[in-house]
Formats: C-alpha cells, sequence, structure tokens
C-alpha cells in the first residue's frame, strides 16, 4: 500500500493506491472517489453500542468503511470531513508517535503570536474556533482526542490578551497589480 498527499494545507486529500487484496479503513464520508475495483463495507465497529459510545464519547462517525482492493490494484482518495493538514507518518515500528490534545493547543497558541509578530489580526483564528464550538455539544471533553472549540476559543483569547498591543498594519502591496499579475482583474468593458 502506498500513498500520498494530494493539495497540501488546510483542504488536503490522501490518494491511497491499495494492491489487490489490501484494505484501508475510513471514517464514513471520507471517501472522495474510488478505483471500480473497489469494494466498500459500511458498518458500525463494535455493533450499535460501541458505535454510539465513540460517536458521545470523541465526536466520531457511527460508521466506518472498509475499502478494498477485491478485483484487482486501485485507488481510493480520501479527505479529512473538517479542514486540517494531513500528514504522512512512517509506522516502521523504530519511531514512536504520541498526539495529545495539549499539543494541539500549544499549535494554536504558536499561531496567535506569529499573527500576532507579524502584524496581522488573529481574530479570524479565534472566531473560527467559536463557530466550530457550536458543534461541540454531543462531545465529552475527557475522552475527547482534540480539544474543544469553545476551551481552544478562549485559551486563545487568554493569550491574545496576554501580547503585547499592537495596531494591525495595512498591505503595503497595490491589490490591482496582484490582480494583474494573477490574470484575475475585471474584464475590460
Amino acid at each position: 500500500m502506498k500513498s500520498e498527499i494530494l493539495y497540501p494545507g488546510a483542504f488536503p486529500m490522501v490518494r491511497v493506491y491499495l494492491n489487490e487484496g489490501e484494505t484501508v479503513k475510513a471514517e464514513s464520508g471520507a471517501m472522495v472517489a474510488a478505483s471500480p475495483t473497489i469494494d466498500i463495507e459500511s458498518k458500525m465497529e463494535g455493533g450499535f453500542l460501541g458505535a454510539l459510545s465513540r460517536k458521545m464519547l470523541s465526536g466520531e462517525k457511527f460508521f466506518f468503511q472498509t475499502l478494498r482492493a477485491s478485483r484487482g490494484a486501485g485507488e481510493v482518495l480520501l479527505a479529512p470531513t473538517v479542514p486540517g493538514e494531513i500528514v504522512l507518518l512512517d509506522l516502521d515500528g523504530v519511531n514512536e508517535y504520541m498526539v495529545q490534545k495539549e499539543q494541539e493547543t500549544e499549535a494554536d497558541v504558536t499561531g496567535i503570536r506569529l499573527l500576532s509578530d507579524a502584524r496581522i489580526a488573529p481574530d479570524g483564528m479565534i472566531r473560527f474556533f467559536e463557530r466550530l464550538s457550536e458543534k461541540d455539544e454531543e462531545r465529552v471533553e475527557l475522552f475527547s482526542t482534540h480539544p474543544m472549540s469553545a476551551a481552544r476559543a478562549g485559551r486563545l483569547k487568554a493569550e491574545l490578551a496576554a501580547l503585547p498591543k499592537q495596531t494591525p498594519e495595512p498591505f503595503t502591496f497595490e491589490w490591482k497589480g496582484v490582480q494583474d499579475s494573477l490574470g484575475a482583474s475585471e474584464p475590460k468593458k
């Protein structure tokens, strides 16, 4: 099985190359496209109570899909259901990886500081997590693998309040010139 990240950044996809007989498991709704040689099996992992527990405790989907290359090699395109970067990790048995929600929070704080240092108002980042918090009602934070969005927004507001006050500076480039260089200016009448 090989894979590659397409469109890295906030809205990526992963192309997974499957040899005949290989499978990949994905959350329901993650598959964007698949070769005609790929069979899809959807089911509740762990039965109804297991699926209900995962949904209530960590916000995971109710159903998972097993994508199997049954009739020859094929490709599957997968994308996350929320914006965010995808990183491929080599699970070689030598390196160990530990991901904790505190690391995500520290990354958020670093982002706020970098935006502030660049004199870019970080309010949009805070508003993003405030809007996501509306979807957090079904999750129980104790068992979640990600920080709750309302808590993230609160932490970022506190971090922003502790930073030295700065006035964001306007961009110094001429917008019309940027549009012209990209061929995106309005058509001439």
